[in-house]
């Protein structure tokens, strides 16, 4: 979680870890509720880089990190449930 001008934002990649969850999941969750009208639009794309390539992260303001943390997180409990 990072501060930028005093406001809490978390990036997609930190929610992917903590929900245990793909990257490129989680910005499909994050554009599929941005297109619902759930999450906060535009989404703030970020350029970073891995490996020597060139990706791209979310950052999503408190309000949008708990939604998409809590359906993504739902998810993660459907899934081990059925393991």
């Amino acid at each position: 979680m990072k501060l930028s001008n005093s406001v809490v934002t978390m990036s997609s990649r930190e929610i992917a870890v903590l929900v245990n969850s793909k990257h490129s999941d989680v910005k499909r969750s994050a554009e599929r509720l941005c297109a619902g009208g759930i999450l906060t639009a535009p989404l703030a794309q970020f350029d970073f880089e891995h490996n020597g390539n060139q990706y791209f992260e979310y950052r999503f303001n408190k309000r949008d990190s708990l939604v998409l943390v809590g359906g993504l997180w739902a998810e993660y409990l459907a899934k081990k449930g059925a393991a």
